[in-house]
């Protein structure tokens, strides 16, 4: 099953953009997962609309019919499952709200924060500012926190805030490891209200949640289009945007649409083979309980 995760940035004056978007490929036959993140500025081909960021589809479809909630998320599924020869089946999206929601819902979640991220100007909902600082260290994050980590631009690159992003995603999981999360799911859902919508249906969300135990036995596998798959540079307009070498990009997604079953250490070395750099299943890159 394949998935497109829409993170909103949903404002009351603005179109709503997807600033974060992801496919959540999930083998439900081998308990098997993977994330594939997706920079909100690479050049793609919007269908009716030409040539543009690939984020400014969920804005043409919200426009166009502004008063089907449906759209904006068709449009943006239908251009990623054309450029990336993808059959995305279902969306999920989710704003600010909801994902603050999700965190505090699971009771936190347990991150390794790695480097320094200092952010003097971290944009707040009443359009002001504030700062955020963490050092290396394990932390337990509350929802609003995890915005924080996930969301902040100060420090390092967009692509290093895209690997954040699937580190939270990945800490959500674990932590349903240690609760019974299909039975929880429907207080769950309740507590998210309109700040999450998705075409998944009930049985399936249950489905899901039930297999979020299995997946975690192995770990969800995360990879990330970035240079030098995509080279930055700028419009004749002035826009800074991502041009993609889709010989390279077609070959990552083929393998992150496919998840396998990761192979134990010692195999990895008498084969000699070698997984992406992001990918991410090993436990001991994990911080928390046990």
């Amino acid at each position: 099953v394949h998935i497109l995760l829409l993170g909103l940035d949903r404002r009351d004056d603005e179109p709503t953009r997807s600033d974060t978007m992801i496919i959540v490929t999930v083998d439900l036959w081998n308990g098997v997962a993977s994330m594939l993140s997706i920079p909100r500025d690479l050049i793609v081909s919007i269908p009716g609309h030409g040539e543009d960021r690939i984020n400014a589809a969920y804005v043409y479809g919200q426009l166009a019919h502004p008063d089907d909630l449906v759209a904006g998320p068709a449009l943006a599924v239908e251009t990623v499952s054309r450029q990336f020869k993808v059959p995305i089946e279902h969306y999920l999206q989710v704003d600010f709200n909801g994902f603050r929601g999700a965190v505090d819902a699971v009771g936190g979640v347990y991150i390794n924060v790695t480097e320094t991220i200092d952010d003097p100007e971290y944009p707040t909902d009443d359009y002001g500012y504030t700062h955020i600082h963490f050092d290396p260290a394990c932390y337990h994050m509350d929802g609003e926190q995890a915005l924080e980590y996930a969301r902040t631009r100060h420090s390092g690159s967009d692509d290093q805030r895209r690997d954040r992003q699937m580190q939270v995603m990945q800490a959500v999981l674990d932590r349903t490891n240690d609760l019974n999360a299909a039975r929880r799911l429907p207080e769950i859902v309740k507590s998210l209200g309109a700040s999450v919508q998705t075409s998944i249906p009930w049985e399936g969300q249950l489905s899901l949640a039930r297999m979020s135990r299995r997946i975690n036995t192995t770990g969800v596998q995360r990879f990330s289009i970035e240079p030098p798959m995509v080279r930055p540079t700028i419009t004749r307009y002035g826009a800074w945007v991502y041009l993609g070498d889709w010989g390279a990009i077609g070959s990552l997604v083929r393998e992150a649409t496919d998840p396998k079953r990761p192979i134990p250490q010692d195999r990895r070395e008498l084969q000699g083979s070698t997984t992406h750099d992001i990918t991410d299943t090993t436990p001991a890159t994990r911080c928390g309980p046990r």
